[in-house]
C-alpha cells in the first residue's frame, strides 16, 4: 500500500524547472523559453480564475489545494487502479465491488468525474476531427488522382475521412 501511496505522491510533487525543461524538448522539440508565450503560467492564470468565483485569493485557493494534498489519505489499497480507470474510460463497466467502494471513495469519485469527458467536449473533439480527415481527404485524393495506384497510406486516409462526412 505505502509504495502504491508512494507513486501517487510522486505525481503530485512539483517538478523541478529542469526535469520539465528536457521534457519540452523531448515532446514538443523547443525549450520553453520558446514556447512561453504568456506572463503567467497556466495554473495561475486558473487558480485566479476558480478563487474569483469563490470569493477567495488565489493564494488562499493553492494553499488550501496545498493542505488537502498533503493530509489526504488518498489513494488506499482499496482505491481504483490504473488499469481499472483505463478500462472504465475504454467503455468496460466496472465489478460491483468497485462500484461501491468509488461510491464511498471521494478521491475515486473525483477520478473518474475527471477522466469522462463531458458531452460538449466530445463534440467539440468530434468535429476538430472532422475537420481534420477533410483537410486529410483533400489532400489524399488529389494524391491519388495523380497516380494509378493510391497507396495504403492513402486508401486508409480516404476511408478514415469518409467516417466524418456529415
Amino acid at each position: 500500500m505505502m509504495e502504491r501511496k508512494q507513486s501517487w505522491n510522486d505525481l503530485l510533487t512539483p517538478a523541478r524547472q529542469d526535469e520539465l525543461e528536457d521534457l519540452y524538448q523531448k515532446v514538443i522539440g523547443i525549450s520553453s523559453k520558446e514556447l512561453r508565450t504568456e506572463e503567467k503560467p497556466f495554473f495561475l492564470k486558473a487558480a485566479e480564475t476558480r478563487s474569483a468565483e469563490q470569493g477567495i485569493s488565489a493564494e488562499q485557493l493553492l494553499a488550501t489545494y496545498s493542505e488537502r494534498l498533503r493530509n489526504s489519505t488518498y489513494p488506499t489499497a482499496d482505491c481504483l487502479t490504473t488499469e481499472e480507470v483505463q478500462a472504465f474510460v475504454s467503455g468496460k463497466h466496472l465489478a460491483e465491488d468497485r462500484i461501491q467502494h468509488v461510491q464511498n471513495c471521494e478521491g475515486c469519485q473525483n477520478l473518474l468525474e475527471a477522466v469522462e469527458p463531458s458531452p460538449e467536449t466530445v463534440l467539440e473533439l468530434m468535429e476538430d476531427v472532422r475537420v481534420i480527415a477533410a483537410r486529410v481527404s483533400g489532400r489524399t485524393r488529389a494524391v491519388a488522382a495523380g497516380s494509378r495506384q493510391p497507396n495504403a497510406e492513402a486508401l486508409h486516409n480516404l476511408r478514415a475521412a469518409a467516417l466524418f462526412h456529415r
